[in-house]
């Protein structure tokens, strides 16, 4: 049996709203950061092509929005550095549905599948 503790670690409060995370286990930046493309799903309904290489840099499709895209690994977040002109974000990474849900501030930022 898990101790109430540490599932309360474990585990994100859930939500009843489509575009919010659900209950789940956070996941770390290299477990995204393998060379292979992600569709990004943004909230907004846009699609990017993310591709987060082990040695910190990447890319995301279209090239004009993120032309230097640098990424690194912020304690239990995932922070994205589209170039060095724009604000990092931050998100924690949520297992769920075959792929990842990139959370910031409590809100869904974007999903990750493929």
């Amino acid at each position: 049996m898990v101790p109430a503790m540490l599932l309360g670690l474990l585990l994100v409060p859930s939500s009843r709203a489509q575009d919010q995370p659900n209950a789940s286990v956070v996941a770390s930046a290299a477990t995204v950061a393998d060379g292979r493309p992600w569709t990004m799903h943004m909230v907004d309904q846009q699609r990017f092509t993310l591709t987060l290489m082990p040695n910190g840099t990447g890319t995301m499709e279209p090239n004009s929005l993120a032309p230097d895209l640098t990424w690194w690994q912020s304690g239990e977040s995932l922070c994205i550095r589209p170039s060095p002109i724009k604000s990092e974000h931050c998100v924690t990474l949520l297992v769920r549905d075959g792929g990842y849900d990139a959370v910031e501030n409590s809100a869904l930022f974007f999903r990750l599948r493929r």
